[in-house]
């Protein structure tokens, strides 16, 4: 994993440094001065649109027109709305003929940060929190899981937790009757150093794609 805001730098030197014939880019869209052979665009579906607006009184990064040059898109958390068909059509009003794939957010596993015993059970109460972009989609993820949040706290995203952010939410939850903690596995391991009086899990999330086969497919024609 190379972390460079130098993108044609950091290719350089890995080609040069690693023998790397072959780039995964995070947030790769905008930067154009790197060639690439397959854009894949996400695009949330709980909040698809951004509110038609550019950063920073909505939260796109490009017009909507942009999605022209992706090779395909790919519609997350599509288990979190009612009217997949209607998103997809008005999507497609601004990326042609592009595929549009659907996915799900699926529980995985849920493992224990700070001790070995069980993992809650749907029925008992916890407590959730995180750092991320879209809280409102990991807390709507429990509760479609059957989770019962008796607590649920947002950070900044990409927060940097102290033991103070964890005393006070222990207290918060112990105080909601909540039995234990539940967070992201992309907070988890911020949480590594940190001390716990009650117990902490993290839920490990998998996306399942329709028609994966055919993002594979294409996946693999621009590797080769």
């Amino acid at each position: 994993v190379i972390s460079d805001p130098n993108r044609i730098g950091a290719a350089q030197g890995a080609i040069k440094h690693l023998r790397t014939d072959c780039f995964l880019l995070d947030d790769g869209f905008q930067h154009r001065r790197l060639a690439r052979d397959l854009d894949i665009v996400t695009i949330d579906a709980t909040n698809p649109f951004g509110g038609e607006r550019m950063l920073p009184s909505g939260r796109l990064r490009e017009p909507l027109e942009s999605l022209k040059r992706a090779d395909c898109i790919v519609l997350t958390r599509c288990d979190q709305v009612d009217d997949v068909e209607s998103i997809k059509t008005e999507l497609q009003r601004f990326s042609g003929d592009r595929p549009v794939f659907q996915s799900q957010m699926h529980t995985a596993s849920v493992v224990p940060l700070n001790s070995n015993s069980d993992p809650p059970t749907t029925q008992a109460p916890i407590a959730a929190f995180c750092g991320i972009g879209n809280p409102q989609s990991f807390f709507n993820h429990l509760e479609r899981s059957g989770y019962r949040s008796v607590l649920q706290k947002s950070f900044e995203d990409h927060h940097v937790y102290t033991q103070n952010d964890i005393d006070r939410l222990q207290k918060s939850a112990t105080e909601a009757g909540a039995q234990g903690l539940l967070t992201t596995a992309k907070d988890a391991v911020k949480l590594r150093e940190l001390s716990f009086a009650i117990a902490c899990y993290s839920i490990e999330i998998e996306m399942k794609i329709e028609n994966e086969d055919e993002l594979c497919r294409l996946i693999h024609s621009a590797v080769r």
